[in-house]
C-alpha cells in the first residue's frame, strides 16, 4: 500500500514536472505599449518600390499642371473679362455721348431719349459685370493662398483616409479568422451533438463577408493610391512607397480661437466679395441716376438690390462667427480625442498580450486569443479613424485662417 502511494505521488511530480517544462519552453511577449507611431508607409504596387516622403509627394501634388493653372487660369480670366467689359463699357458711353449730342441737336428727341435710357440701362449692366469680374484678379495674392491650402487640405485627407482604409481592411482580415475559428469550435460541437450545421454555416457565411470586405477595402485603397499618384503627375505602373509623418502633425499646438477668428476675420474672402458687392451697386446706381429719376422704377430696383446685398453681408457677419465656432469645437475636440483613443488601443493591446501569454501556457483557448484580437484591433482603428477626424479638422481651421469658411 505504501509502494503504491509513493508511485501515485511520484507520478503526480512527474506530470507537475512536465506541465512546468513545458511553460517554461512556451515563449513569453514583452507586454509593450501600442501607438500609432512616429509614421506609417502607404505602399503601392508590387516589386522593387520607389520610395518618397510625403514632402516629396505633396509637392509634386501641388505642382502638378492641372492643380496649379487651374488657380492661375482663373485670374487670369478675370483679368481677360474685366478687358472685354471694359472695351464694351466704354463702347456704351461713347453711344451715349452720341446720343446726347443729337438730342442736344432736337432730332427725333423722343426716340433718342428712348435710346438714352437703354443705353443708361446697359452701361449699369457692364458697369457691374466689369467690377464683379476683376475681384479676383485684384485679390489674387489672397486667392493663390485659400486654393493652395484647401488642395493640401484635399491631399492630406486623402493620404490619412487610405491608412484608415488600411486599418479597416486588417479588422475585417482578424474578424475572418474569428469567424473561422468559431466555425471550427462548432464543428467540434456539432461531432458532440451540441451544435447544429446552421450554426456551422452562419459562421462560414461571416467569414465569407468579412473576407470580401476586406477585399474591397484593399481595392479601395489602391484606387484611390492611384488617384494621388497620378494627380501628381507620377507613373501608376511603377510601385511605390509613401512614408507619412504621424509625430509631426500630432505635434502642432492647439490653436487658439481668438488668433484663429483674427486671421479669419483679416482674410475673410466672402466677406470681402460681399462689401465689393455693395459698391458695385452703389456704383450701378450711381450710373442710372445718370438719366433715372429716384422714383423710377429702375432706381428703386437698384436701392432694393443695394439693401439686400447690405443684409446678406451682415447676416453673414453673424453666421460666420457660429460656423467658425462650430469649425474649433469640433478641432478641439478631435485635437484631445486622438490621445484618448490611442490610450483605449493600448490598453486593449496589452489585454492582447496578456492573453497571447496565457494561451501559450495552455491557460486561454485560441478562441478567446482571437476575440482579444478582434477587439485591439477594432480599437486601434477607431484611434486612426480619430487620427483622420483631427486631420480634416485641423484642414478646416487652416482654411478658415487662410480666408476661406463654407457655411
Amino acid at each position: 500500500m505504501l509502494i503504491k502511494k509513493l508511485c501515485t505521488v511520484f507520478l503526480a511530480l512527474s506530470l507537475m514536472t512536465a506541465a512546468i517544462s513545458t511553460a517554461a519552453a512556451a515563449s513569453v511577449v514583452s507586454l509593450g505599449n501600442w501607438s500609432m507611431g512616429d509614421s506609417f508607409n502607404l505602399v503601392y504596387g508590387t516589386g522593387n518600390s520607389v520610395k518618397y516622403t510625403y514632402g516629396e509627394i505633396q509637392n509634386l501634388y501641388l505642382n502638378n499642371y492641372y492643380n496649379v493653372q487651374s488657380t492661375e487660369m482663373d485670374i487670369e480670366n478675370s483679368n481677360l473679362l474685366y478687358q472685354k467689359y471694359s472695351l464694351e463699357f466704354d463702347k456704351i458711353n461713347n453711344d451715349i455721348v452720341n446720343i446726347k449730342k443729337l438730342i442736344d441737336q432736337n432730332k427725333d428727341a423722343a426716340e433718342y431719349q428712348k435710346q438714352l435710357a437703354d443705353l443708361t440701362a446697359q452701361k449699369s449692366e457692364m458697369y457691374s459685370n466689369k467690377e464683379n469680374s476683376i475681384i479676383t484678379y485684384n485679390n489674387s495674392s489672397v486667392y493663390r493662398n485659400i486654393q493652395r491650402t484647401a488642395q493640401l487640405s484635399l491631399f492630406r485627407d486623402d493620404i490619412y483616409n487610405m491608412k484608415l482604409l488600411y486599418e479597416k481592411g486588417l479588422v475585417q482580415k482578424t474578424m475572418a479568422e474569428y469567424a473561422r475559428l468559431q466555425g471550427n469550435s462548432e464543428e467540434i460541437n456539432k461531432s458532440k451533438d451540441m451544435a447544429f450545421q446552421s450554426d456551422i454555416d452562419l459562421h462560414n457565411a461571416d467569414y465569407d463577408y468579412y473576407i470580401s470586405q476586406q477585399e474591397l477595402l484593399t481595392q479601395q485603397v489602391n484606387t484611390n493610391t492611384e488617384n494621388v499618384l497620378s494627380s501628381s503627375a507620377m507613373d501608376t505602373t511603377k510601385a511605390v512607397t509613401i512614408s507619412v509623418p504621424v509625430a509631426s502633425i500630432r505635434a502642432i499646438p492647439l490653436k487658439n480661437f481668438s488668433e484663429v477668428e483674427k486671421s479669419f476675420y483679416l482674410n475673410d474672402y466672402k466677406n470681402m466679395q460681399m462689401g465689393e458687392k455693395v459698391r458695385i451697386l452703389d456704383g450701378k446706381i450711381s450710373i442710372l441716376k445718370e438719366y433715372y429719376k429716384d422714383s423710377s422704377n429702375e432706381i428703386k430696383l437698384a436701392v432694393n438690390e443695394k439693401k439686400q446685398a447690405e443684409l446678406e453681408a451682415r447676416k453673414w457677419l453673424i453666421q460666420r462667427r457660429a460656423l467658425l465656432q462650430n469649425y474649433y469645437s469640433q478641432y478641439k475636440s478631435k485635437y484631445y480625442e486622438v490621445n484618448i483613443k490611442e490610450k483605449k488601443a493600448n490598453a486593449l493591446y496589452q489585454k492582447y498580450i496578456i492573453l497571447l501569454n496565457k494561451y501559450n501556457y495552455k491557460l486561454a483557448t485560441e478562441l478567446s486569443l482571437k476575440e482579444a484580437e478582434v477587439n485591439y484591433k477594432i480599437a486601434a482603428q477607431e484611434a486612426w479613424d480619430s487620427l483622420c477626424g483631427y486631420v480634416e479638422a485641423l484642414g478646416k481651421i487652416e482654411k478658415a485662417i487662410s480666408g476661406n469658411i463654407n457655411p
